[in-house]
């Protein structure tokens, strides 16, 4: 589940999440936010979101079930954790009391426990950084996530050596996602030789007053009005509507950002979109080319929300500085305006550095399948500790044989071998086995290694590669393949998947399975590298002796003996399959 509090709707949906983006599902329903919940009690609002969670859960028969939630929350925020952020301060109408300072997570489970909803939050992001992670969901990258909405924002990828904030932190990754809060640039003055009278007219009857800058001169909640008092400053001047307003058209906030986009989008002679707009304004004496005059204001407010917000994106690709990226863009203003995307495509270009290539992606409910994405990733991680943490003597050596000098890439099956035996010592009661993977032709595709091709996926041909298989009593088939970039232990599923790809055989080259018992491995495997002619192999010995048993100095062969025609085949050194012998037993061990 995810939820969205934009700036005057509540989003709730709920998303299936597929290995496949193309196959991933989801539903979303749209509240209003009312105005006492918008500016009454934190208490009343965080219960009202509440309520419209288990309003959807009681549609969709899902109050007994137990639901992992991603909070998208658009506002200036002190994060310190996935799931902890104390609110800075309200913008875009939202003036809640008892808010701001307070950890708004916190808040909301406490909401959800009062209606005895079995919803975790998991994660709480901007909706700039749901739309990042969901264009990186579709494309397989992002680079910038952009929101224009009732406001403007943006998050982007930086390095973290670049990040003042965490030099002399022990930080486990290259990269964190930055969120810019850029809406409030020009909060210092640095956007005082833009702003125009009417920007500053717009900023003093705002909530808030001398913030979020440039949420005012480019976002949706701001457009409709900055239009309108250029429409009433003409009228007065008696140069539009013959001089006559109206009431309605002389109320601050009667012209909403959705009435621009109609009148852009009113291309017909007639332009019968924008009378009707006048009369529901009030307006009833017009000429032709006053209609006209009102679709140049509503063409010059959105061109300049365009090219400021293309300035801000080319600003961070410029900064970013990858030959190619991908920026994810979504809100309602941008996705409903007819205009906007084209124009902020062709300014970005304009402004960019030539030697960036960048694709600008409408990303369709974005920050919601974000949410939701985030959500999910956060529960995985959470159970990748658990899981870590039961495996972590195993975890420990496989390690130890990865960062060895070239190990895994010329000694697979010994460090498969060394591997088994602490399997067998660390889950004595559950069924562990070993499998080659190899055929006749000693040619078999392979995804996800560490040694093959990073451009493709990892993708390798090896003459052959061993693996450790366990079942676990509460994880299922799980595979070791101490080469794998894949998660160490990775589920047989998704192993099959990513790594193995059924649907990538290659009927000349069919890949076969030799599944041996663990045990029977450690017993029989023998190795004295006489097999091994690379210069390359001797060159950094691992650090334990050959493998060798009372009668046996090398019967690597053996476990290589293998025929396509023969599966499955039962031997002394375990059973043949092919693909989809070997696929069906594993799915029997989940």
């Amino acid at each position: 589940m995810a939820i969205d509090l934009g700036g005057t709707n509540l989003r709730v949906m709920l998303m299936h999440i597929a290995p496949n983006a193309d196959d991933s599902t989801a539903e979303s329903c749209n509240f209003r936010m009312p105005q006492n919940a918008m500016t009454g009690t934190g208490e009343e609002l965080f219960d009202f979101i509440a309520s419209c969670m288990e309003s959807v859960l009681r549609n969709k028969n899902l109050l007994d079930e137990p639901i992992k939630m991603g909070f998208t929350f658009s506002y200036p925020c002190d994060q310190t954790s996935l799931r902890s952020a104390k609110l800075l301060r309200w913008t875009k109408g939202f003036n809640a009391s008892g808010v701001e300072g307070e950890d708004v997570v916190k808040l909301l489970q406490t909401a959800i426990h009062k209606r005895n909803l079995k919803i975790t939050v998991m994660a709480l992001m901007n909706d700039t950084v749901g739309t990042q992670v969901a264009t990186a969901h579709d494309m397989r990258q992002c680079e910038l996530g952009v929101i224009v909405a009732t406001g403007t924002n943006a998050s982007y990828m930086e390095d973290v050596k670049k990040i003042p904030k965490l030099k002399g932190v022990d930080f486990p990754y290259e990269k964190m996602i930055i969120d810019t809060e850029w809406g409030g640039f020009g909060d210092g003055g640095e956007a005082e030789f833009i702003k125009t009278q009417y920007d500053r007219i717009v900023d003093e009857r705002s909530v808030h007053p001398g913030v979020q800058c440039f949420d005012k001169m480019v976002a949706g909640m701001y457009m409709g009005e900055l239009v309108r008092l250029v429409i009433e400053k003409l009228v007065k001047g008696n140069l539009i509507f013959r001089g006559v307003g109206s009431q309605l058209l002389f109320t601050p906030n009667t012209f909403p950002t959705k009435f621009i986009s109609e009148i852009l989008a009113d291309e017909g002679g007639n332009m019968v979109q924008t009378r009707q707009i006048l009369d529901e304004l009030g307006i009833e004496t017009y000429v032709y080319s006053d209609l006209l005059v009102l679709r140049e204001v509503c063409m010059t407010v959105s061109r300049r929300s365009a090219n400021l917000c293309a300035a801000a994106i080319a600003c961070v690709l410029n900064r970013i500085g990858k030959k190619k990226a991908i920026v994810g863009i979504d809100g309602s203003t941008y996705r409903f305006h007819p205009f906007l995307h084209s124009w902020v495509k062709d300014k970005v270009r304009e402004l960019l550095d030539p030697n960036i290539d960048f694709h600008l992606v409408q990303a369709g409910d974005g920050s919601g399948r974000g949410a939701a994405l985030v959500a999910a990733i956060a529960d995985k991680l959470n159970l990748r500790r658990s899981f870590s943490y039961n495996f972590h003597p195993v975890l420990s050596v496989s390690n130890s044989h990865i960062t060895e000098n070239g190990i895994s890439k010329t000694r697979n099956e010994e460090n498969v071998w060394h591997l088994s035996k602490q399997l067998i010592q660390a889950f004595p009661s559950s069924e562990c086995r070993v499998c080659f993977l190899t055929n006749c032709k000693r040619k078999v595709s392979l995804w996800h290694q560490r040694t093959g091709d990073p451009n493709f996926e990892g993708f390798v041909v090896w003459d052959y590669h061993v693996f450790a298989m366990l079942h676990h009593d509460e994880q299922g088939e799980l595979i070791f393949d101490l080469d794998t970039t894949l998660q160490f232990p990775c589920s047989a599923k998704e192993y099959f998947e990513k790594a193995i790809r059924p649907d990538c055989e290659n009927h000349r080259n069919r890949r076969l399975f030799r599944v041996v018992d663990a045990k029977l491995y450690v017993e029989k495997f023998a190795s004295d590298r006489s097999h091994m002619i690379s210069p390359e192999t001797y060159s950094h010995p691992p650090p334990w002796p050959i493998i060798v048993t009372h009668n046996c100095q090398n019967n690597l062969s053996k476990w290589l003996e293998v025929a396509v025609d023969r599966c499955p085949h039962t031997d002394s050194y375990g059973c043949v399959f092919d693909l989809e012998q070997f696929e069906q037993l594993c799915n029997n061990s989940c």
